[in-house]
């Protein structure tokens, strides 16, 4: 990296940590020099560059002002994106499709994008960078400004590379991620329960493949709901592993019970969960709970049994993880901030509701 395009970066960076706005003055390039370390020369270069591309201009006895903070090149920043599967592995297609578009906002945007593949695969710990082919030497080497993840990273790697102002965003299903664009699965299992109810739903079941220590939000705010409706029962069934492994292990769970005990409703997060589970169903038992899963409207499936869809705009998902991403490139200090988006219910679904079984619905969520 030239030391022009780092003073570039860096000056974009020092307007938007002093809140500078259209109007504003810089500081003397003198003071300038002394606070970012640069040369005269690469400080002049780079501010011929903020001049040409409309963040700053130069006027007679006054100085250089400020006129769009948000113009900035961002073709002078190079972003890693860490895809979440191994080099043997097929990636489902909803990862495949979130990438996708991950990729495609930040080239519109205008910034260059490298992706890195994990090279290994420990799902019951966080990522770290030297899972990653290449990406700690990338970064030692100046070669990458930010990362976007689709998967939780090590505390200590993430605070590593926040101090050196390299931004880390998510755009995942990792409920606690500190930054970026995550799946509301809290949202989805409180709505799911109320519609599931609604539907005459008595005895639910999440299934989930909880491979994260603890209880997940997932299942306390569906847990949460559930409980204000009396005569409801709520259990959680653990799939053990996700995708299609995971279904037929929670089928198999499920088939083992009386009849008369199973569950009458099922919350699904992981569709290739419901899959695998609706698959065994379909074709060992006339057991057919009504299913309410996280679909993806970009990367469908056909199911063997009836589902509701909870459809996830992934398009949101990704536009949301990029924008805050770029403000957190031209503003590194900037607080973390998460938006979570919903799967909502499909139109379709939603024109088949049924009227609620009883009154006690309107007290299951505020």
């Amino acid at each position: 990296m030239t030391r022009e395009k780092a003073a570039y970066k860096r000056l974009i960076q020092e307007i938007h940590r002093c809140g500078l706005r259209s109007g504003d003055k810089l500081p003397p390039q003198q003071e300038l020099r002394s606070q970012l370390g640069f040369s005269n020369s690469s400080l002049s270069r780079a501010m011929s560059r903020l001049v040409a591309d409309g963040i700053v201009a130069r006027k007679s006895r006054v100085g250089t002002i400020v006129v769009d903070p948000a113009a900035g090149d961002l073709s002078a920043w190079t972003v890693g994106l860490l895809l979440n599967w191994e080099l043997t592995f097929l990636p489902s297609p909803f990862h495949t499709q979130l990438t996708f578009l991950l990729q495609q906002r930040l080239a519109v945007a205008g910034c260059h994008c490298r992706a890195y593949v994990r090279v290994h695969n420990e799902l019951h710990k966080p990522n770290r960078l030297h899972d990653y082919l290449n990406l700690a030497e990338d970064i030692e080497g100046g070669l990458v400004d930010g990362l976007i993840m689709l998967g939780p990273l090590n505390g200590a790697d993430e605070r590593a590379l926040l101090e050196r102002t390299i931004p880390v965003c998510y755009s995942t299903s990792w409920q606690t991620a500190p930054r970026g664009s995550v799946i509301d699965e809290g949202g989805f299992g409180r709505e799911a329960v109320q519609e599931l109810h609604r539907r005459g739903g008595k005895r639910l079941a999440i299934v989930t493949a909880d491979y994260r220590q603890g209880r997940t939000q997932f299942q306390d705010s569906a847990q949460a709901v559930a409980s204000t409706i009396p005569g409801t029962r709520f259990e959680q069934i653990d799939a053990g592993v996700c995708g299609l492994e995971g279904g037929r292990n929670a089928a198999g769970i499920l088939l083992g019970c009386p009849p008369h005990e199973r569950p009458d409703s099922l919350i699904i997060s992981d569709d290739h969960i419901a899959l695998g589970l609706a698959q065994v169903l379909r074709l060992e038992s006339d057991y057919a709970p009504t299913m309410a899963v996280v679909t993806h409207s970009s990367a469908p499936l056909a199911f063997a049994l009836p589902i509701l869809h909870y459809e996830l705009d992934d398009a949101k998902l990704a536009d949301s993880a990029v924008r805050i991403f770029i403000d957190r490139l031209r503003y590194p200090e900037l607080p973390d901030h998460v938006e979570r988006i919903v799967p909502r219910l499909s139109e379709q679904d939603a024109a088949h509701m049924v009227p609620a079984v009883d009154e006690e619905l309107s007290v299951a969520l505020v």
